[in-house]
């Protein structure tokens, strides 16, 4: 996954247009799971160390519905530091244009993560997952599909002392923006 909206925007081009006309949405590479389903094969396999602990509060934060205790109590994001949100590109444009209640929360009310691998290592912990829900909602302006969406993002944590300290995200905005059927709102 590379950030191609960022290239075509530093380059000053839109999406390439196809002589068919069509645009081409991104298949999966991988097969997700529910984050529930993540955690819980975490669960079975315990292991005793700071990094699978780390790793389990991640997988913990993607689930339906986590055992309590295991994700920070404090309100908001679980992580002290929000370094970067997921679809940046959409959520930029967002704001620019004052849509920002059209939120990806709301265009998705639905919304539950698959996750495709968590790995970690020290007090890093990387996740892969696809953002999947139905868009029943407006987002930053776009129209509901009505359908389902499943786009592609990741995230970067890290722990200090087992408190988790950061969290950088990156989705796949173009991606995303071809599913909704504007791509070229994160390409201008």
């Amino acid at each position: 996954m590379a950030d191609e909206a960022q290239l075509l925007k530093q380059l000053g081009v839109g999406l390439p247009t196809r002589r068919d006309g069509r645009r081409i949405v991104p298949a999966r590479a991988t097969e997700a799971r529910y984050g529930q389903a993540v955690l819980e094969d975490l669960l079975a396999e315990p292991v005793d160390s700071q990094t699978w602990r780390n790793k389990l509060t991640v997988a913990a934060y993607k689930s339906a519905s986590p055992p309590p205790g295991l994700l920070p109590d404090r309100p908001g994001r679980p992580y002290d530091t929000y370094l970067r949100g997921g679809f940046k590109h959409l959520v930029d444009y967002g704001n620019a244009h004052g849509l920002s209640e059209q939120n990806i929360g709301q265009a998705f009310p639905d919304r539950q993560d698959k996750v495709d691998c968590v790995l970690g290592e020290g007090d890093s912990v990387w996740i892969q997952f696809r953002l999947s829900g139905t868009n029943t909602n407006s987002l930053y302006g776009i129209p509901p599909t009505h359908g389902p969406i499943d786009a592609a993002e990741v995230g970067i944590m890290t722990f200090a002392n087992g408190r988790w300290a950061t969290g950088w995200f990156f989705g796949d905005d173009l991606g995303m923006a071809l599913q909704l059927g504007a791509p070229d709102i994160v390409t201008s």
